[in-house]
């Protein structure tokens, strides 16, 4: 059986090989290493990379209000 990790090396390597290098986006990265530990599964790991993507959308807009970590939003409300 193929383990988390390595799946995730092999997806961090091909966007690197594309020159997406991905593994310099450490909250992106933090959100996979809670998928490798085995503490979200992979539907949590694209709802929180989406809720991450909205809130830099949202902080680039200057919306005010923004949660810093999404997360803590989606456990909070």
């Amino acid at each position: 059986m193929t383990s988390r990790r390595s799946i995730a090396e092999r997806v961090v390597a091909r966007a690197r090989a594309r020159g997406t290098p991905i593994d310099h986006d450490l909250e992106f990265m933090a959100i996979v290493e809670l998928w490798i530990a085995g503490e979200i599964e992979a539907d949590g790991m694209g709802d929180r990379y989406n809720a991450l993507l909205r809130q830099r959308s949202m902080l680039k807009k200057g919306v005010v209000g923004v949660v810093a970590d999404p997360a803590a939003a989606k456990r909070n409300g």
